[in-house]
C-alpha cells in the first residue's frame, strides 16, 4: 500500500519556456545585487529614522530572491520539485517576507507623514519667532528714550528640555516583525509535500482544519487589515506633498532648505513604493482573496482544500498565476531602482563624485 496520499487534481498545461524563466531570474538577481549594495551603503552611513526601514526592506528584498526562484520555478513546472525541507522554508519564508514587505511599506509611509508633521510644526514655529523678533526690532525705536529713565530687571529663562527633532521607528518595526513571525511560524511547522495521482507534488498543509484556519488568518492580516492602511497612507502622502512644497518655498536658510528637500525625497519615495505595490502586488492579494472565497463556497470539492496560494490557485489559470508571481517579485528590483533615483544618500554608490561628497559630509 502506498503511504503517500493520492488526490486527483486537474492541472493546467500553461507554462513558459525555460529561456524566459532564466531571463526573469537574471532580472531579479540584478535586483538582489542592487539591494545588497544599497544595504551595505546604508549600514556604512549609520542612518536612522526612515532609512532604518529602507535598510530592512532592502535586506528582505535580497532574501525574497530565493523565494521568488522557488515559486516561479514550481508554478511553471506545475509541481513542487524540491525537498520537503525546502517546502517548509518556502512556505514560512514566503509568508514572512511578503507580510514584512507589505507592513514595512505602510510603516514607512506613516513614519514619513509623522516626520513631515514635525517638520511643518517646526517651520511654523520658526516663522512665528521670526515675525515676533521683527516686531520687537520695530518697537525698539520707541523705547530708546525711556530705557535710561527706568531700571528694568530682565529675567533670562533657559529651556533645558530636549527639542524633539525625529520620530522613533524602532517600535513600529519590531511590531511589523512580530506580525510577520506570528503568521509565518505555523507555515514553518505544518507545511509538507503531498504527491498527487499524476505524479505531481504539492507543497501544502495536509491537515484540512489547520489549512483553512491559517488561510483565514492570512486573509485577515495580509489583506483585510493592511490594504485599507496602505490606501489611507497613500492619500495622506499626496496631501502632505502639497503642504511640503508650500513650506519649502518659504525657507530661507540652507539647513532648513536641505531638510525640506530631504523630506520631499522621502515623500516621493513613499508615494512611489505605494503605487508600485498597488500595481505589481495588489492583484496577487485579489487572487488570494478570490481563492479563499471559492473554497468556502465550493465545499463539495475537497481536493481544493490542498491548493494553497501562491503555488496553486483555483480562481485563475497556471499562466495567470505565474504572471502574477513574476510581477510581484519584480518589485524588489524596481524598488532598488527607485532608491537610486530618488534618494541622494543611495545615489552615492553609483557616482564617484557624489560618493566623495557623501564621504565628506556623511550624506
Amino acid at each position: 500500500m502506498n503511504n503517500s496520499t493520492e488526490i486527483i487534481i486537474n492541472i493546467n498545461s500553461d507554462t513558459f519556456p525555460l529561456w524566459f524563466i532564466i531571463c526573469y531570474c537574471v532580472f531579479i538577481f540584478l535586483g538582489f545585487i542592487l539591494n545588497l549594495c544599497i544595504s551595505v551603503q546604508l549600514v556604512q552611513q549609520k542612518q536612522k529614522g526612515a532609512f532604518s526601514s529602507i535598510l530592512q526592506l532592502s535586506v528582505v528584498d535580497c532574501l525574497s530572491t530565493f523565494i521568488a526562484v522557488l515559486e516561479v520555478w514550481s508554478i511553471n513546472k506545475q509541481s513542487w520539485t524540491f525537498s520537503t525541507t525546502l517546502c517548509l522554508i518556502f512556505s514560512g519564508g514566503e509568508v514572512l517576507i511578503n507580510t514584512f514587505i507589505f507592513y514595512n511599506i505602510i510603516c514607512l509611509n506613516f513614519h514619513i507623514i509623522s516626520s513631515l508633521n514635525l517638520h511643518l510644526n517646526q517651520a511654523h514655529k520658526t516663522k512665528k519667532l521670526q515675525l515676533t523678533s521683527l516686531d520687537d526690532d520695530d518697537s525698539e525705536q520707541f523705547l530708546v528714550d525711556r530705557i535710561d529713565d527706568q531700571n528694568c530687571n530682565r529675567n533670562v529663562v533657559i529651556d533645558y528640555r530636549r527639542k524633539k527633532t525625529t520620530i522613533p521607528i524602532a517600535f513600529p518595526l519590531v511590531l511589523v516583525w512580530f506580525v510577520g513571525l506570528s503568521i509565518s511560524i505555523p507555515q514553518f511547522t505544518l507545511s509538507t509535500t503531498v504527491i498527487v495521482q499524476n505524479n505531481s507534488t504539492l507543497c501544502t498543509i495536509f491537515d484540512v482544519f489547520y489549512n483553512k484556519l491559517l488561510q483565514d488568518l492570512s486573509m485577515i492580516f495580509r489583506i483585510v487589515v493592511p490594504v485599507p492602511l496602505l490606501l489611507l497612507s497613500l492619500l495622506l502622502l499626496i496631501k502632505k506633498s502639497y503642504q511640503s512644497k508650500h513650506v519649502k518655498s518659504v525657507e530661507d536658510n540652507s539647513i532648513a532648505i536641505h531638510k525640506a528637500e530631504k523630506m520631499q525625497s522621502l515623500l516621493v519615495l513613499g508615494v512611489s513604493l505605494t503605487i508600485m505595490y498597488i500595481i505589481l502586488s495588489l492583484q496577487r492579494l485579489i487572487f488570494y482573496l478570490l481563492h479563499i472565497i471559492t473554497q468556502q463556497t465550493d465545499s463539495n470539492n475537497t481536493t481544493d482544500y490542498f491548493k494553497i496560494p501562491p503555488l496553486e490557485n483555483v480562481t485563475c489559470t497556471n499562466f495567470t498565476n505565474i504572471l502574477s508571481a513574476m510581477a510581484h517579485y519584480s518589485s524588489s528590483t524596481f524598488r532598488a531602482i527607485v532608491y537610486v533615483l530618488v534618494l541622494p544618500e543611495v545615489r552615492c554608490i553609483f557616482s564617484l563624485k557624489q560618493k566623495l561628497i557623501c564621504s565628506n559630509s556623511k550624506c
